[in-house]
């Protein structure tokens, strides 16, 4: 399957693209921009005329259609009101589009949310998924977290194959004792399984954190890639103003 473009030129050649079929991880530290990036992901997506499911259990459907509304038009519209116009150059923009979000934030057992992925891929024509996050995902079966992640890992896996949907999956990783450092594979919350399943693993790290000289930049680390194999890491810019993230012109 050819993959969609991403939106980042960079990243499309490093993936070849976001397939069908496919289980994206997505982590970082806290406040690196996890979900808002996948929102970004969501509304290049839809541009390309997919159909696009943002399934979160963090964030408000509303601060959903804010972020949304926010890179659409290039304005804060985080918090303040909307005027007339904004509302309905927003309306216009979703009107064609394909991009979903879910009206519940009360987490998911895995069975549950095969079931909701089957309706929404076969009656609704969705092709791609966010899940926001995985620690909002439960097994039954599992005795502990470990177990549950393991499980649900695989069960993800095998579902985006059965109905032919991107998953991509924001993971939180383990705490990270010590100095400030960018985080590793090795740092995601889980057994192996959170490394084994996922066909792609990004890891989003702010530079600032480690150099006050690159307030808003945003490195983007490609860690597994298992089609094409390559593991590279791009830079992209981020406008707090509108929430989105931009790649930089060459010779960045």
């Amino acid at each position: 399957d050819i993959g969609t473009p991403s939106g980042w030129e960079h990243l499309d050649y490093i993936l070849g693209g976001i397939r069908k079929g496919e289980v994206i991880v997505v982590t970082a530290e806290t406040g690196c921009g996890k979900t808002t990036w996948c929102v970004n992901l969501s509304v290049n997506l839809a541009n390309k005329g997919k159909k696009v499911w943002i399934n979160s259990y963090e964030m408000n459907p509303k601060t959903i259609h804010r972020k949304i509304a926010s890179i659409v038009l290039d304005k804060n519209l985080k918090i303040r009101a909307f005027t007339e116009k904004e509302k309905q150059e927003y309306k216009d923009w979703c009107h064609p589009r394909h991009l979903h979000i879910n009206q519940g934030n009360d987490g998911s057992d895995i069975e549950t949310l095969r079931a909701d992925i089957e309706i929404a891929s076969l009656a609704y024509g969705i092709e791609y998924v966010i899940i926001d996050h995985l620690d909002y995902i439960q097994s039954s079966k599992a005795k502990n977290v470990t177990e549950s992640i393991d499980d649900c890992m695989r069960k993800l896996h095998s579902i985006a194959m059965e109905y032919n949907v991107g998953i991509i999956l924001v993971a939180h990783i383990k705490q990270v004792q010590g100095a400030i450092r960018a985080i590793t594979l090795n740092d995601l919350k889980g057994s192996a399984s959170i490394k084994q399943y996922p066909d792609a693993i990004i890891i989003l790290h702010r530079m600032d954190v480690l150099d006050m000289s690159q307030k808003n930049k945003i490195q983007l680390s490609v860690v597994k890639n298992r089609l094409l194999g390559k593991q590279f890491t791009i830079n992209l810019n981020y406008n707090p103003v509108s929430d989105s993230f931009t790649q930089p012109p060459k010779g960045y």
